[in-house]
């Protein structure tokens, strides 16, 4: 006979100078952040811990719920109505800026984790090129950054586009298609 564990609790969490890395090296880092706070409940037992947290990350806010087994790893859920990437200062070494909401989830082990999510980004600058309000998809794995599925639109001229960013070699890949626009629209920031 082995006594069962149980606990049910209302959590607060505080953490600062978080960073996720994709490798051994503090060169590697994909994501950093200064502050990250979460309130919510929390179930723990002999096989897993199960969460629903409010989030926030500088100013922005959200929601996470998931499941942490100690056997066979992580899945959590997490979205936000607006997130403002200004609140990360690192996000694999790109420059990225804009608001976006974002619906998505990550899984995984203590060995490698990946993420998938979905993006709805307004006024959104990805290496100093303005997107506009892009949709699509954002996923890693492997040391691969995945954007798919991109359908946006600069002034009047619509796009769609793929990125693979190659974190391991530091490389970038990039397929778009725009039926007709200006160079000048995707270079400059204050538009009249």
């Amino acid at each position: 006979f082995s006594p069962a564990f149980f606990l049910n609790c209302q959590a607060d969490l505080e953490g600062h100078k978080i960073e996720v890395q994709t490798g051994d090296h503090h060169e590697n880092v994909l994501v950093h952040l200064n502050q990250f706070l979460a309130s919510g409940k929390m179930s723990l037992d002999k096989e897993n811990v199960k969460f629903q947290a409010d989030l926030k990350v500088g100013e922005n806010q959200g929601k996470a719920q998931g499941q942490i087994s100690y056997r066979e790893g992580f899945n959590i859920q997490f979205s936000t109505p607006e997130f403002n990437f200004k609140h990360v200062p690192v996000l694999a070494g790109l420059n990225i800026e804009g608001l976006s909401s974002i619906e998505g989830s990550t899984w995984g082990d203590s060995h490698a984790a990946e993420f998938k999510m979905n993006l709805a980004a307004q006024e959104f600058f990805f290496e100093n090129f303005y997107l506009g309000n892009p949709r699509g998809e954002l996923s890693y794995k492997k040391g691969f950054l995945n954007f798919k599925n991109v359908a946006g639109q600069i002034k009047t001229a619509p796009y769609n586009a793929e990125v693979e960013v190659n974190l391991n070699s530091s490389t970038l890949k990039a397929k778009a298609q725009f039926p007709n626009f200006e160079v000048n629209d995707l270079m400059y920031r204050d538009w009249e």
